[in-house]
Formats: structure tokens, sequence, C-alpha cells
């Protein structure tokens, strides 16, 4: 994985660990790839980033998923890769490079925003 990174063009340290896991049950048909910026302290983290979501889904170059979870701590935002199903092994390079740019511009995307949080 470490050789793949430094022959991509990305914005993720070498040094990152990016797994590229499928949950699923069994018998499930409709299989979907995601990533996501998950935040604790969703309560004041969230909505401080969702009030920036136009800047921050221009600057990501498209729309997010926005998943508030208002009775726990935790939040997302992330996109998804649908279909991708874990079975075709042939597609998992696809799948590895779509996790490694799509990780990529999402931390490009929220950085600055983060950075600036109250």
């Amino acid at each position: 994985m470490r050789q793949f990174l430094l022959e991509q063009d990305h914005t993720c340290q070498v040094n990152c660990i990016i797994p590229l896991n499928f949950a699923y049950p069994t018998g499930a048909t409709n299989y979907s790839l995601s990533a996501r910026v998950y935040m604790e302290d969703g309560e004041s983290t969230y909505p401080a980033l969702e009030a920036q979501r136009p800047a921050i889904e221009a600057d990501y170059g498209g729309p997010l998923q926005w998943e508030p979870s208002p009775n726990t701590r935790h939040s997302r935002v992330g996109d998804r890769l649908q279909p991708a199903d874990p079975t075709e092994r042939d597609r998992w390079p696809e799948y590895r490079q779509w996790a490694i740019k799509t990780l990529g511009e999402l931390r490009r995307a929220f950085s600055e925003p983060i950075r600036t949080l109250p």
C-alpha cells in the first residue's frame, strides 16, 4: 500500500493507513463504499461545519452526504461509491483508487474549516 500511495497524485500522507473495508450483511446485494469525516461533539462541530456547507462542497467538487446524529455525540459527512461489490476482486484497484482520491479531497475540503472552528 505504501508503494501504491507513493505512485499516486494524492494529498494523503504516505505514512497513513487507508484500510479498504466493506461491511455488508449475508445475502446483501446493494453494496457501497464510503469515505467520511467523523466528528465527535457533533452538537457544536457539525452545525459550525454545516454552516459552511456550500463552500466545503464547492472545494470538494460536488455534493456530500451530511449525516447529523442529534441524539449522539457523533456526526459524519462523506461521499459514497455505489455500487461497490466486494466480491468483484478485479475492481478492488478501482475501489482503492477511489478511496485514496476521495479521502484526500475530503481532507483538503475540510482542513481549513476545521482549523478555523471556535
